[in-house]
């Protein structure tokens, strides 16, 4: 089952959350530990044990009965969780300082090995309560806490090593600084959590090398804890103190505006109203929200403590006129007056973002709210605004405690009964991050990604979208799985029920087999808005059902088109489904007729593929609950019917012509209710659906980009799939595109958010293979398993029994999950016995690479290969043998760090302060113009022979690179240029012409390269006659 997780960010005043991996990479609890001493040094998952006891329940109660703990006391004691710190992540244990045990303090923290001096990272310790820190450790912020013995806590230390400040939700939103760590303890008992302040390293600002986790009791200071259910998370991690279940990890905005489907509607007065639904977090959660106690008669004269005590019972619901508590839809079914109160349960702790009133021109209006949040009772006053943005007020209802709303408005007649309640918007809460099952409705796979546009318009080819496979590349790398690629009728068939253009056929054959190679589904868009005629001339178009210019197009042809299709494409496996016809502009009924007939041919030839029936119009999501009652009646044998909206954000809602935010008066809560209309009709009608088109545009205004993750999270949390509109390489400049720029090298602003909810989103970050590991480790030779030596990583190491003169090898194969840059790393016990000239091959999409590793050194650490560019799947791998060798060889463990921040593309000006040398006097110009950058250099035209220029870059992946040159042509330019690129293989000599080419790269070849500084490219001006140009050389990364 495919699922995402949602994490935590926060932007202006709104709360939104993004996709992000949340992989717990350790989990000890000490269950099957046999209960003694661990004498000496023993690893058991990773983790170094140092002469510690495992203790029992007939021992100690810490933690609760039947179960086993660690205990570290007196003595050198290490705990030592080897290797797992990544740019974000949590360790937490649970933790208790008996009274009874020996004086002295035992210290944890991030360290390099222990926790010693420079070793250190950040680390505390715990003293009869007190929490010290350590010298090398620095508070920025907060307080050091005292904590009580004999208590059960949780204790959570977070590191951020990103670049960028993170938040989490701990008793609000607490942030962490780019390199620093944060402590919290959490009571058990209590569920109390206490921030513990945030701190830096005075030893190191990034950890590279301090990236273990440690407990040590010193011999010279020590005492007795006891600790249990060890874990690590490459993510941040830490609970809130919610009651009923919750906790401090918010579900996506979950709105509940549809009053009717509670029960209530104009005439019918209701005590209460409740509603159970059944969201997708965590497999599927049931939550029951009641509106209840309605009352009339509150004393409201002080607003901020409203009094109950001469309250009436009263009803929801009814008319205006009757005069009963206000819940806005139906819209007639009262009005929420001065001095009434009703109050809004949840059956799990459920943050309140946003609540909205039918309000006319109300200005005074004032609306009081008291709750319980964490058993402690909160109350809040607000103006009784259309629309009241409550998440800088951090409303969290405790479950099955009541949120009072009540109205306080002044005794004035204009103001004091004009609102009613309309809708509320917030989210549930959960004890850890909430995940969605990505499977959607029905099972259906759901997928994000884009309309490949162009083939639709006017006077276009197929060719110039297919012609370009760095398009699909693009995309498969950004985890976009879903293409929704146009054609029109009439190019495609010439003639009513005639055979389609074999070229044109062709060219969509050629869109799904670029799918399949990259792991893409596509959807066949029959662009036509319910017409045919709409050819590359535009001369005519003649509506389905209609005669025109001497045509009269029928059903009938429209089947003829469809069930022509479905033979050539039925069965290819990157067909996802056949998109019948773009925004038909036809009525309810014409459509719902025209589509049925297209079904039924298809299904005559293809009962497999998914049938998508747009909304007539233009697919506006609001027309779906009441304007397609004759679509809904289509049948299809195959129970395979998907029906799709269009979702834009612009005042005409055709997504071509934005104004600004504030223009299109945008909020976020209509990016959170863009699509509801059309997910409730999927909801109560038992339908799939699908958003065809959305966009928003990037006009520098960041809340467009808040308002896409906001309608993104919807999509997701309702399992909806969805493709963008547009990308495409013939899109003229506009703030919606998709298309990249600069050659791919540049992300479009919203490719930022559609990518976190891609089929990469949820990537690892490494990639581990294990030689103990039941796939993936190939032998030669017999290798021998062996724990003698401290420091590895897993159950063991092997080695290759010293055996001289034999060859041997061990390979690991990882299984990687996208084609991307991986820097590689391998870990080895070292000793004095082991070979200092170990040869290892990496095998990677350039090909293979050999090195040799001194085992001798650097043992228990990850050491770096390199970096290199590695196909998706099973092709790579890392060899090491024992070839030329005179000493054991150790094989341990093969990691594959994901590297998608390493530039494929290195550019060496002839003006930068690195990398460029020279020989000779060189003068600057910028006299010509087609230059890179300010200015480029030339030889004066004199020295034949005796000056040379070099280009040398600083490369970040190993691999083969597209080298290229640019200078600036002109008529005295030499045409006989010698340049020298020196590579992996040595150095190739090529010549070029500077009189042509001005203001272009002209390639020079593709070479290999070592990551680092060892190639160049050097341009001389030996038997030239000529002025000869050095301005810029560019390195392409080839994968």
């Amino acid at each position: 089952m495919k699922m995402k997780t949602i994490s935590l960010a926060l932007v202006t005043l709104c709360l939104f959350w993004s996709l992000a991996k949340a992989n717990t990479l350790l989990t000890e609890d000490f269950e099957s530990f046999a209960t003694g001493s661990i004498t000496g040094s023993q690893t058991i998952d990773g983790v170094s044990y140092n002469n510690v006891a495992f203790v029992d329940d007939s021992t100690a109660t810490p933690f609760g009965s039947s179960n086993t703990f660690m205990h570290v006391s007196t003595g050198s004691r290490t705990v030592r969780i080897n290797n797992l710190l990544s740019s974000l992540t949590t360790y937490s244990f649970d933790v208790y300082e008996p009274s009874g045990g020996a004086n002295g303090y035992v210290l944890f923290g991030i360290g390099a090995s222990d926790l010693n001096g420079s070793n250190g990272h950040t680390t505390w310790g715990l003293d009869d309560g007190d929490v010290l820190v350590a010298s090398y450790t620095q508070l920025d912020s907060g307080t050091v806490p005292t904590l009580s013995e004999d208590t059960h806590y949780k204790a959570y230390v977070l590191y951020n090593g990103t670049g960028s400040t993170q938040t989490v939700q701990a008793n609000g939103p607490a942030d962490i600084l780019p390199g620093q760590s944060a402590l919290f303890f959490q009571e058990v008992s209590s569920g109390t959590l206490i921030d513990a302040g945030r701190y830096s390293s005075l030893n190191s600002t990034s950890p590279s090398t301090h990236n273990d986790f440690l407990f040590r009791s010193f011999s010279n200071g020590y005492n007795d804890i006891y600790v249990d259910n060890l874990a690590v998370d490459d993510t941040l991690v830490v609970p809130g103190s919610g009651g009923g279940g919750g906790g401090a990890y918010p579900s996506v905005d979950h709105f509940y505006n549809e009053f009717e489907m509670w029960g209530l509607d104009g005439v019918t007065e209701k005590d209460e109203l409740s509603l159970t639904l059944n969201t997708t977090e965590n497999g599927g959660t049931t939550t029951t929200f009641t509106l209840a106690d309605p009352v009339r008669a509150v004393d409201v004269s002080d607003p901020t403590a409203p009094d109950f005590s001469t309250a009436i019972p009263y009803h929801f619901g009814g008319s205006t006129s009757a005069d009963n508590v206000g819940v806005g839809y139906p819209l007639d079914a009262g009005r929420f007056q001065r001095g009434e109160s009703f109050t809004l349960t949840a059956t799990r702790d459920f943050r309140l973002n946003r609540i909205g009133w039918h309000t006319t021109s109300v200005t005074d209006a004032k609306v009081h709210f008291k709750w319980t949040q964490g058993g402690v009772d909160q109350s809040l006053t607000l103006d009784a605004v259309w629309s009241i943005d409550l998440a800088p007020h951090n409303i969290v209802m405790d479950a099955n405690t009541p949120l009072v709303i009540t109205n306080v408005s002044d005794d004035v007649d204009e103001i004091k009964q004009r609102i009613a309640l309309r809708y509320f918007i917030g989210n549930l809460m959960f004890a850890s991050e909430p995940t969605y099952d990505m499977s959607g409705s029905g099972g259906l796979p759901q997928m994000f990604g884009v309309n490949i546009a162009g083939a639709e318009f006017d006077n276009y080819s197929f060719l110039e979208a297919l012609n370009d496979p760095e398009q699909w590349e693009y995309y498969e790398e950004k985890g976009m799985e879903l293409i929704r690629f146009a054609f029109r009728w009439k190019r495609l068939q010439p003639t009513l029920g005639g055979p389609l253009d074999s070229t044109q056929l062709a060219n969509l054959q050629a869109a799904l087999d670029l799918c399949e190679q990259h792991d893409m589904k596509l959807i066949l868009n029959c662009h036509d808005y319910y017409s045919w005629g709409q050819d590359d001339n535009y001369d005519f178009s003649v509506s389905i059902g209609e005669s025109d210019n001497g045509y009269t197009v029928t059903n009938a042809h429209f089947r003829d088109l469809w069930e022509r299709l479905a033979t050539e494409f039925g069965d290819h496996p990157a067909l996802y489904g056949y998109g019948l016809m773009n925004e038909p502009q036809a009525s309810d009924a014409d459509w719902a007729a025209t589509a049925q007939e297209a079904l039924n041919g298809i299904r005559t030839i293809d009962m497999d593929t998914w049938v998508i029936l747009a909304g007539y119009g233009y697919s506006k999501p609001h027309n779906w609950p009441e304007g397609h009652t004759n679509l809904i009646q289509v049948t299809d044998p195959a129970d395979k019917i998907m029906y799709e909206a269009h979702v834009y954000f612009d005042a005409n809602s055709d997504g071509q012509n934005y104004q600004s935010y504030d223009q299109e008066d945008r909020t976020p809560t209509s990016f959170i209710f863009a699509a509801s209309s059309f997910i409730n009709w999927l909801q109560a009608t038992g339908n799939r659906g699908f958003i065809g088109e959305f966009n928003v545009p990037d006009d520098g205004d960041p809340r467009w980009m808040e308002g896409l993750q906001l309608f993104m999270d919807q999509l997701m949390a309702h399992g909806l799939s969805a493709t963008y509109w547009a990308g495409g390489s013939s899109w003229n400049e506009n703030s919606w595109k998709i298309h990249p720029t600069n050659n791919y090298q540049t992300d479009r602003t919203q490719m930022g958010i559609l990518e976190q909810y891609g089929a990469n989103a949820n990537l690892p970050t490494d990639i581990y293979v294990d030689n103990a590991d039941p796939v993936g480790v190939t032998t030669q030779g017999n290798w021998v398993s062996s724990v003698s030596a401290s420091g590895y990583y897993g159950t063991d190491y092997v080695h290759d029994d010293y055996t001289d003169g034999v060859s041997k090898w061990i390979r690991f194969t990882p299984d990687l999950p996208i084609s991307e840059i991986y820097t590689v790393y391998t870990t080895w016990t070292a000793y004095s016995n082991r070979d200092d000239n170990v040869p290892i091959d990496i095998q990677h999409a350039s090909g293979t690479t050999g090195l040799l590793v001194n085992q001798k050194v650097n043992g228990s650490q990850w050491v770096s290969l390199g970096s290199y560019a590695f196909d998706k799947g099973t092709d790579g791998s890392v060899t090491i043998s024992n070839d030329g060798t005179t000493q054991a060889v150790i094989a341990d463990a093969v990691r594959f760090e994901l590297r998608p921040d390493l530039p494929r593309e290195v550019i060496v000006d002839n003006a930068d302060s690195s990398g460029v040398t020279s020989q000779g006097t060189w003068q600057s110009s910028d006299s010509a113009a087609g230059h890179y950058g300010d200015d480029y250099q030339h030889d004066q035209n004199d020295g034949k022979g005796s000056k040379w220029f070099r280009f040398t870059p600083d490369l970040s992946v190993t691999g083969d690179y597209t080298v290229y040159m640019r200078w600036t042509a002109y008529s005295n330019r030499d045409d006989n240029v010698p340049v020298d690129i020196a590579h992996l293989g040595g150095t190739a000599t090529t010549t070029v012409n500077q009189k042509l080419y001005n203001n272009q790269w002209v390639e020079l070849g593709t070479f290999s390269f070592y990551e680092g500084t060892s190639g160049h490219v050097t341009i001389r001006n030996d038997g030239t006659t000529e002025a000869v140009i050095a301005d810029a050389v560019k390195f392409v990364l080839d994968e």
